[in-house]
């Protein structure tokens, strides 16, 4: 996670988030991270009758959209305190990390997800399955998947006593246990070490 300040595990799970599905959606590109899917996996979820809304931070549309549920959020700069508070409270008020991706290598955005015990929901393409464990801290949707697969996925985890919460404590366990930088420095350094003995 690219982040100089990441919460404990505790500050969290003490974090109390409202009773509306809120998912959020952080990347540059709004074509090439999905965010139209992502629009339309939150109109079929309230098509459904959950009382959902979508968070889009750092891209707009290339058109207007006009939706009350929607929140368009152009820029943060999280070089900046200012910037990095905002950040940390989007990662801690929204339920799941949305990112429909059309190509992506290691979405590192996904383990700052995972900090916040925000479980992730994204394309299968790329490299995104290196960071998603399915049912532990997210879920790989098919990468033709318009936005309803998505919706119904979170719906199934909401409707499922348990599950939610579950789902958070296994996000933040992955996080804590291998993907952060500490983990990754310790797997190559293994992974490494027989190479430079020869």
């Amino acid at each position: 996670a690219n982040m100089d300040e990441l919460p404990s595990s505790e500050f969290v799970f003490k974090h109390k988030k409202n009773g509306t599905c809120n998912l959020l959606l952080v990347g540059t590109y709004w074509e090439n991270k999905g965010a139209d899917i992502a629009v339309n996996a939150l109109n079929e979820l309230v098509k459904m009758g959950v009382d959902a809304k979508l968070t889009v931070c750092g891209c707009t549309p290339p058109e207007p959209i006009n939706n009350d549920r929607l929140t368009i959020i152009p820029f943060v700069n999280k070089n900046t305190a200012e910037g990095r508070k905002q950040l940390d409270e989007l990662f801690l008020n929204h339920h799941f990390f949305i990112l429909p991706t059309r190509f992506d290598c290691t979405p590192i955005v996904f383990c700052e997800a995972g900090a916040y015990a925000l479980p992730v929901l994204s394309a299968n393409t790329g490299g995104v399955g290196g960071h998603i464990t399915e049912g532990k801290n997210g879920y790989l949707i098919d990468y033709n998947d318009k936005g309803l697969a998505y919706a119904n996925k979170i719906k199934e985890v909401l409707d499922t006593p348990g599950t939610f919460e579950a789902l958070r404590i296994s996000t933040r366990k992955e996080y804590d246990e291998r993907l952060n930088w500490g983990s990754w420095s310790e797997e190559f350094v293994r992974v490494i070490s027989p190479l430079i003995k020869k």
